[in-house]
């Protein structure tokens, strides 16, 4: 999985299960959302595909859907959007109990 898809879903994962989430990491998830509607419009697909799957994080359809239209928008092949993934994962990651919420796949992805 991408590391775009894998940090939206990981933010959404986390805050269903936790509603004290920290700061930094809700300003880290909202950065990826402004860059993707900065970068293709808050009517486009990939965009669309973020705000159902907020509408309901626990569905695998609405992952999945998620991760094609990153894939068939190329949002996970701008730096900047590769940086502002990583940056909300590093966030999950010092929040208290997120390691038990998500697990990022290997390096090799």
């Amino acid at each position: 999985m991408d590391p775009v898809t894998m940090a939206i879903i990981a933010a959404l994962a986390t805050t269903a299960g936790n509603a004290v989430v920290g700061r930094m990491a809700t300003d880290a998830y909202e950065n990826i959302k402004t860059k993707l509607k900065g970068r293709f419009g808050g009517d486009s697909e990939v965009v669309m595909a973020v705000e159902n799957l907020e509408k309901n994080p626990e569905s695998a359809g609405r992952k999945q859907t998620l991760e094609e239209e990153v894939q068939s928008s190329g949002a996970d092949q701008y730096p900047e959007l590769r940086k502002a993934a990583e940056e909300l994962l590093d966030q999950l990651r010092a929040e208290p109990g997120a390691r038990s919420t998500f697990r990022t796949p290997s390096a090799a992805t």
